[in-house]
C-alpha cells in the first residue's frame, strides 16, 4: 500500500500556525491571566492562587488529589502554590478522616482575603470581557461545563 505524499514543511507550518487552537489558547490564556494578575497585585495574589482559594473554600476539605484532578493541574504545581497559600496563613493541610489523605481547608483569614479580593477580581472579569466580549465570556464557561460533564 502507497502512503500518502506529505505536504511540503511551509504548508504544514502555515496550517498549523494559521489554526492551531492549542497555540490560541495558551495565548489566550497567558492574556487573561496577565489582566488577573494586574488586578489582583494590591491584594497580593496571583490568579492561580486566587483560583486555588476559591476551590478550596467551595470543595473542602477537600483532599489534595482531588484538587489535582478538579483544577485539573500537576502535583507539583498545585504543591508549589498550595505551600504559598500556607505560608500566609490561608489555607490549611491536616490528616483526612483515614490518616493517609491531606485535606484542605481554607482558613478565616483565607475567607477574608477571598472578600476583599473581590473587587479586584470584579474588575480583571470586566477588563477581559471587554477584550473578549459578554458572548465569548459566556461560549468560555459552556466549554468548561461539558468538559467537566465529561470526566
Amino acid at each position: 500500500m502507497k502512503s500518502a505524499a506529505q505536504p511540503p514543511v511551509e504548508e504544514v507550518a502555515r496550517e498549523i500556525g494559521a489554526s492551531c487552537l492549542g497555540f490560541r489558547m495558551r495565548l489566550l490564556d497567558r492574556v487573561i491571566a496577565r489582566v488577573f494578575d494586574e488586578e489582583l497585585r494590591e491584594t497580593g495574589l496571583r490568579n492561580t492562587q486566587l483560583t486555588l482559594l476559591v476551590a478550596v473554600h467551595r470543595l473542602g476539605p477537600v483532599p489534595a488529589a482531588k484538587m489535582v484532578d478538579w483544577l485539573e493541574l500537576e502535583k507539583s504545581t498545585l504543591s508549589r502554590n498550595l505551600a504559598r497559600l500556607e505560608q500566609r496563613g490561608l489555607v490549611t493541610e491536616g490528616p483526612g478522616p483515614d490518616g493517609r489523605t491531606h485535606m484542605l481547608s481554607i482558613t478565616p483569614a483565607g475567607n477574608d482575603l477571598l472578600v476583599r479580593a473581590h473587587p479586584a477580581w470584579l474588575q480583571a472579569q470586566e477588563r477581559v470581557l471587554e477584550m473578549i466580549g459578554e458572548d465569548a465570556g459566556e461560549e468560555i464557561r459552556r466549554m468548561v461545563r461539558r468538559i467537566w460533564r465529561q470526566d
